[in-house]
């Protein structure tokens, strides 16, 4: 056990070797299709820096966690963070005027509270106040917006962390009471401060919530004094600001990443438009067609040989035969051979080693995936991704202890600010649930009454299924399309043009999980998940990984896991579908 702390020890505080040397990197920048001479290329925060040639290609040298970034007169400029395996990066870039066209030539709808109750988490510009969703946009006046992500956790309270962000701002203490004032002339000539509305419970400007923990902010509004005067009365006449929390919902009264949530506000008519899986295979290369068609596991074998030749430097090539022999054919000695046969290549690439652990975890094979997860940990030690999936693996191998360990260490390192951005929510929630479910469900087999009691986990406020995904590679772009039993559906897009700088964020903190949320309470039925793929800038496959949790947070909990290769891009494809009337999951 003491080798495993220092084994801890050593790997998340020191700097890989490898994180210092440079890689190449080289491809072809496009604009609608075409090649586009005379791009920039450069590395952010240096005046390194190239242009394409006169058919769109480039190359450059970067070190693992630069940032690229790709631009062009008129177009929108992409950034993209330098990872260890980052090789090849094939890039699009578009006018900078196509939102503004979609914006000028769209018939104005008007938006109602529902509108803007169910864009809450997708649009960081409306805030939630006691008289209805405000948006800047359509009140008429200055509304001005804080992302609690953006604010200074380190700050002395709450109201230092506002004044960081707003010009004009100011803090004064008057008879050892903190104020907050719109105005710098203000606070210096007596005027008048802000009064406080935090989760719709108003507060006097002498009652200002400096005990706030900064960490639980989603958004803050600051409303102008004469409109706030209007809303909320005198108490209101030096301005208004409005502190929204993780401590309530504030998208119609349900949980943040419960898809259903928008599927009942939104008029999203699902139109059956997603392939299954006969037809993903009709699009699929000759070899993989001609791996399923084999009638035994020596045919397959053949298949592979007769393919490896062009192939063996494409890892989906190997995986794809590794999954036809062992999960097909149950042949053990074929589908290990072509794994030891290739070794290398899956040790000096973690993301395809990443996915080879995926396909264990699907196959049952705990151990052999477990093995997978501790190299890619020594490997990426400042991912935050590597402490979840080696931790997660940890409770498969029923290795409870350890798993708390890792999850702990992780835990702390986010506390000390080790991960860059790593203040993100999602991180925060997704940790805290996992977490706070290994203790509750396997507390007992390895914490003492105390050291249990001692523990920072809450008691689970979520039942029903949970699904988790992951994907193994940072630059993966895909849609995610949860349709409920009337055949609505809500959509999330990972998509440099649709979330960018979410993007790079989690690819900042190595961070590659989302996580939904269908409650016990909800309709029962079947759901279904379809996934559409969107490309990853280069010319080989990601894997996405699926897994779900039945009754999630009582004694019964069970989880199945599927790994889907994505390949066919811009076609939406259907994944797995979940029974709520049976409680079993059927994945396809």
């Amino acid at each position: 056990m003491q080798s495993f702390f220092v084994f801890l020890i050593l790997v998340s505080t020191i700097t890989l070797q490898a994180q210092n040397n440079s890689n190449e990197i080289k491809g072809i920048v496009t604009s609608y299709g075409a090649p586009l001479p005379n791009a920039n290329i450069s590395i952010k925060g240096t005046s390194s820096g190239i242009q394409t040639d006169v058919n769109g290609k480039y190359q450059i040298e970067a070190n693992p966690r630069d940032i690229l970034v790709f631009s062009y007169v008129g177009m929108k400029p992409v950034e993209i963070i330098v990872e260890d395996v980052t090789r090849t990066l094939n890039i699009q870039l578009f006018a900078e005027v196509q939102e503004l066209d979609e914006v000028t030539i769209s018939k104005r709808k008007k938006i109602t509270q529902e509108d803007l109750a169910t864009d809450y988490y997708t649009d960081g510009s409306i805030i939630n106040t006691d008289f209805g969703y405000l948006n800047p946009k359509l009140v008429g006046y200055e509304l001005r917006i804080i992302d609690g992500k953006n604010l200074n956790t380190k700050a002395i309270d709450i109201l230092d962390a506002i004044v960081e962000e707003l010009p004009g701002i100011t803090v004064r203490s008057r008879e050892g009471v903190r104020y907050l004032f719109t105005s710098s002339v203000g606070s210096l000539r007596g005027g008048i401060p802000v009064a406080y509305e935090l989760d719709g419970h108003i507060r006097k400007p002498e009652n200002a919530p400096v005990q706030l923990d900064i960490n639980k902010v989603v958004r803050i509004g600051i409303i102008p004094k004469d409109q706030a005067a209007r809303r909320y009365g005198g108490i209101a006449a030096g301005g208004m600001v409005v502190i929204n929390t993780f401590d309530i919902d504030h998208s119609s009264g349900q949980k943040e990443n419960r898809p259903f949530d928008q599927i009942r506000l939104k008029n999203n008519i699902y139109s059956k438009d997603a392939i299954d899986e006969t037809n993903v295979v009709k699009n699929s290369p000759t070899y993989f067609k001609k791996l399923l068609n084999s009638k035994n596991a020596n045919e397959a074998y053949q298949v592979y040989e007769n393919y490896v030749g062009n192939f063996n430097t494409n890892y989906s090539f190997l995986i794809d035969t590794y999954r036809c022999l062992s999960e097909k054919f149950k042949n053990e000695r074929l589908s290990d051979k072509i794994l030891t046969e290739h070794s290398k290549s899956f040790k000096e690439d973690p993301v395809a080693m990443k996915a080879l652990a995926y396909v264990h975890q699907n196959n049952s094979k705990f151990k052999s995936a477990n093995r997978l997860y501790k190299e890619l940990f020594v490997m990426r030690p400042d991912y935050i991704q590597s402490y979840l999936d080696l931790a997660n693996s940890y409770i498969e191998v029923e290795e409870y202890e350890r798993s708390l360990q890792i999850y702990t260490r992780l835990n702390y390192l986010l506390d000390q600010g080790y991960f860059s951005a790593a203040d993100s929510l999602k991180v925060i929630t997704v940790l805290a649930r996992d977490l706070n479910n290994l203790v509750t469900l396997h507390g007992n087999t390895m914490l003492s009454k105390d050291r249990k009691e001692k523990e920072n986990t809450v008691e689970e406020d979520f039942t029903g299924t949970r699904l988790v995904f992951e994907w193994n590679d940072s630059e993966a772009e895909f849609e995610l399309q949860f349709v409920n039993p009337e055949g609505r559906y809500f959509k999330m897009e990972r998509s440099l043009f649709a979330v960018g700088n979410q993007i790079q964020e989690q690819n900042l903190m190595g961070y590659a999980t989302e996580e939904f949320l269908i409650d016990d309470t909800n309709m029962n039925g079947t759901w279904q998940v379809n996934m559409k793929y969107l490309g990853n800038k280069k010319l080989k496959p990601s894997y996405l990984k699926a897994v779900v949790y039945y009754n999630y947070g009582t004694i019964a909990q069970y989880k199945e896991t599927k790994v889907f290769k994505m390949q066919l891009k811009n076609v939406n494809q259907e994944l797995f579908k979940i029974d709520n009337n049976d409680k079993r999951i059927s994945l396809k």
